[in-house]
């Protein structure tokens, strides 16, 4: 019994590191030099890590406006899915009104098909009122895909 816990903790082991010795070599090739990444034998640690490279993307790409739209975006479309799931929710769950089963089948019957075909129709909708490249349309989709799925 000992033994085969053992074995099963050393295949787990060995998928642990097959699994994640990409990221590790990304994460050092990038804190090396060119000329050591590509350099044979391969060194499996940096011996003078650098941050050159990431200092000069951030300075010379819009890395920061990227990171700002994707925080406005994900804060909106999070912000209003909860604010409006939660009162809709308690709304269905409390109160008695005409059509409430309809209502809920509705919710689930749009809960079970997949956000992507509403991909088509969402982008014709917004580029015809000019929303594609705007942070408003953007968080609407992602709101609608939160209330969808």
């Amino acid at each position: 019994m000992k033994n085969k816990k053992l074995f099963i903790y050393l295949v787990l082991v060995i998928i642990c590191v097959i699994t994640f010795f990409p990221f590790y070599w990304l994460i050092v090739s990038s804190l090396q030099s060119l000329e050591r990444s590509f350099s044979y034998p391969p060194s499996f640690l940096p011996d003078k890590p650098l941050i050159s490279s990431y200092i000069a993307y951030i300075k010379e790409s819009p890395i920061i406006l990227w990171i700002r739209n994707t925080v406005v975006v994900a804060s909106v479309s999070s912000f209003l899915s909860v604010f409006l799931g939660l009162f809709a929710g308690y709304s269905i769950s409390r109160f008695k009104f005409r059509g409430k089963t309809p209502t809920i089948f509705l919710i689930l019957l749009t809960q079970m098909l997949p956000p992507a075909f509403l991909i088509i129709p969402i982008y014709f909708m917004f580029s015809k009122m000019y929303l594609i490249t705007r942070q408003s349309g953007q968080s609407s989709t992602h709101f609608s895909a939160w209330v969808n799925g």
